[in-house]
C-alpha cells in the first residue's frame, strides 16, 4: 500500500464517519428536536398575543362593560366582543399580514365567540399541529387563543432547514477534502523526493533546505544518522583491513563481507560453510603449508561470524623454542661426553704412534686403522664442542674475494663469483666453517662442480653455495639443519647444524632450495650485523 493511499485513508475515513454521524442525527433525533424548537417558538408567539390582549382589554372596560358581560349578559357579551375587536384591530391586521407568510393560522375567542381569526386557505383539510393558550380576566378564563400549521408545512420547513445545514456541512466537507488533498500531495511529494535522494547519502548529505516542516527534520536526522553510520563503517573497514586475523560475515550461507587476510588464508571459505553449522564450531586446519585456527560463531538465526587466524609462526616459534631447549640440553650433554672422550683419545693416539714406530708390520697395519678411526672420532668430538660451546663472533672487515681465493681458489671444481672489492664485517673463522662445510658436503653428495657466489643485494650480503650433487629429498629439506640428522652412513649430522649456528651467531640466516638441477644454500647477512669500509 502506497503512502498516498494510506494518507487518503487517514484523511477520508474520519470525514466519512462525520458525514454518517450527521446523517444519522438528522434521520433520528433532529426531527424531534426540530418539533420541540418549533413548538417553543409558536408558544412564544401565542403568549405574546395573549399578553397584548390582556394589556388592551382593561383600557376598554372603563364603563365596566366587559366586567358586566362576564356575569352572563348575552347582549353585553356581544357588545364587549365588538369593542375588543375594534381595539385589537391594528394588532389583528398585523397578524393577518404576517401569519399567512409564515404558513400559520390563528384565532382568538372571547366570551363564547371569536373576535379575531386568520386561516391559511392551503391548510384546509390537512393534518395540523396546534398550540393554544387560555385568556384570563380578573382571575377567570374568559377565552382562548390558538395557533396552528399543517404537518406538511412543518415537514417542508424542516426539510429546508435540514438541506441548508447539510449543504453547509457538505461544503465544509468538500473544503476539508480539498485541503486534505493539498496537504497530502505536498507531504507525499516531499517524502517521494526524500526517498529518491536517500541513495545520495552514500556520497553527500541531503539538502535539508529543500524540505519543509517535519520532512526537513527527518532529512536532517537522516544526515546525522548517515554521518554516524559512515564513521562507524569507516572504523569497521579499518578494523577489517588492518586486523591480523581473517574476518568474514556470512548471511543465509553466503559471504557478504570478508577482509583481505581471510581471502589470503582461506580463498575456499565458501566450500567450508554448511547449512548445519552449529552455533559455535572450532577446528585447526592445515592448508597451503599454513596452520590455521578456524572458528564459526552464530550471532543470529541466519548470520555467522567467521574468524581465521594463522598460527604457523606461533607453532613454528613453539617448535623452535622446544628445539632450542632440546639442543641446549643436547649441547650440555655433548660437551660433557666430548670432554670425557678426549683424554682416552689422546692416549689411544699416543700408543698408536708408538706402535707405528716400534711394532711389527702386522701391528703397524692395525695401528694405522686405529689412528684413522681415532681421527674420525676426534673430529666428531671437535664438532660437538664447537656446536655445544659456540663462542662470540669476532667480526672484522673481510675482503670476500681474497678470502675465497685463498681458501678455495686452487680447486678447479670450485667456481668463484665474487666482486674483488666486496668487503663485509664478519668472523673469519665462522665464515670458513660455513663455506668449508657446504663445499665438503657437496663433494660428499657426489657433486662434480661447486659454485660460490657473493653479492650485495640492497642492504644485505647474500652468500650462495650451489652444487650439482645428488638432490636433497623434498621431505628432508626442513630437517637437514637439525643436529645429528644425516643421510650418510659415516656422517655425524653436525656439519649443517654448525653452519646454521655460525650464520646465526653473526646475525645471519640460512636456507636451502633446489633450482635448475642444483642444490643452492643461501646465507643472508643483514647490514644490521655490522659493516665497515667500501662496499
Amino acid at each position: 500500500m502506497s503512502l498516498r493511499v494510506r494518507f487518503w485513508i487517514v484523511a477520508i475515513v474520519p470525514l466519512l464517519l462525520a458525514v454518517f454521524l450527521i446523517t444519522w442525527l438528522f434521520s433520528t433525533n433532529m426531527w424531534n428536536i426540530y418539533l420541540q424548537e418549533r413548538e417553543t417558538k409558536l408558544q412564544g408567539v401565542l403568549n405574546l398575543m395573549v399578553k397584548n390582549f390582556e394589556a388592551v382589554a382593561p383600557q376598554q372596560d372603563k364603563d365596566s362593560l366587559i366586567t358586566n358581560a362576564l356575569r352572563g349578559d348575552v347582549q353585553l357579551q356581544e357588545e364587549a366582543r365588538v369593542r375588543l375587536t375594534a381595539a385589537l384591530l391594528p394588532y389583528n391586521q398585523a397578524l393577518q399580514n404576517a401569519m399567512p407568510t409564515l404558513g400559520l393560522s390563528y384565532s382568538i375567542s372571547l366570551l363564547g365567540g371569536p373576535i379575531a381569526e386568520v386561516k391559511n386557505p392551503e391548510a384546509e383539510g390537512k393534518t395540523r399541529v396546534e398550540i393554544s393558550a387560555p385568556i384570563y380576566w380578573a382571575g377567570e378564563q374568559i377565552g382562548a387563543a390558538r395557533i396552528w400549521e399543517t404537518a406538511d408545512d412543518l415537514r417542508a420547513s424542516f426539510t429546508k432547514t435540514r438541506n441548508t445545514i447539510l449543504g453547509a456541512v457538505g461544503g465544509i466537507l468538500l473544503l476539508a477534502v480539498l485541503l486534505a488533498f493539498l496537504v497530502i500531495e505536498s507531504v507525499n511529494r516531499d517524502i517521494v523526493n526524500l526517498v529518491k535522494q536517500l541513495p545520495s547519502l552514500k556520497e553527500s548529505q541531503l539538502p535539508v533546505g529543500t524540505f519543509r516542516g517535519e520532512i526537513g527534520l527527518i532529512a536532517s536526522t537522516a544526515n546525522e544518522l548517515a554521518a554516524e553510520l559512515k564513521e562507524r563503517t569507516q572504523a569497521l573497514n579499518a578494523v577489517m583491513e588492518n586486523s591480523p586475523v581473517g574476518l568474514a560475515l556470512v548471511k543465509n550461507h553466503e559471504i557478504i563481507l570478508k577482509n583481505p587476510i581471510m581471502e589470503k588464508l582461506l580463498p575456499d571459505l565458501e566450500n567450508r560453510i554448511s547449512t548445519d553449522t552449529p552455533d559455535y564450531y572450532h577446528e585447526n586446519i592445515r592448508t597451503n603449508d599454513k596452520n590455521i585456527s578456524l572458528t564459526f560463531l552464530r550471532v543470529s538465526e541466519d548470520e555467522l561470524i567467521v574468524v581465521a587466524e594463522d598460527l604457523t609462526d606461533i607453532i613454528n616459534m613453539r617448535e623452535a623454542m622446544a628445539l632450542q631447549e632440546r639442543l641446549a640440553a643436547l649441547g650440555r650433554f655433548s660437551a660433557g661426553i666430548a670432554h670425557e672422550i678426549r683424554n682416552p683419545l689422546t692416549a689411544i693416539r699416543g700408543f698408536s704412534q708408538m706402535i707405528l714406530k716400534q711394532g711389527s708390520p702386522e701391528d703397524k697395519a692395525y695401528a694405522e686403522k686405529i689412528l684413522r678411526e681415532q681421527e674420525r672420532v676426534e673430529k666428531l668430538v671437535r664438532d660437538m664442542l664447537v656446536y655445544a660451546r659456540p663462542r662470540t663472533a669476532e667480526k672484522k672487515p673481510i675482503n670476500l674475494y681474497e678470502f675465497a681465493t685463498q681458501h678455495f681458489g686452487e680447486n678447479p671444481q670450485i667456481t668463484l663469483d665474487i666482486p674483488k672489492n666486496l668487503v663485509w664485517n664478519l668472523d673469519e673463522e665462522y665464515l670458513l666453517q660455513i663455506v668449508s662445510n657446504l663445499v665438503g658436503n657437496a663433494f660428499d653428495a657426489g657433486a662434480t662442480q661447486v659454485w660460490v657466489e657473493a653479492r650485495r643485494e640492497g642492504q644485505n650480503l647474500v652468500l650462495r653455495v650451489a652444487n650439482n650433487g645428488t638432490p636433497i629429498p623434498q621431505e628432508d629439506l626442513g630437517k637437514i639443519f637439525e643436529p645429528f640428522y644425516t643421510t650418510k652412513s659415516t656422517g655425524t649430522g653436525l656439519g649443517l647444524a654448525i653452519v646454521r649456528s655460525a650464520a646465526e651467531i653473526q646475525g645471519g640466516s640460512i636456507s636451502v632450495k633446489q633450482s635448475s638441477g642444483k642444490t643452492v644454500f643461501e646465507i643472508i647477512f643483514p647490514n644490521g650485523s655490522g659493516t665497515t669500509g667500501n662496499y
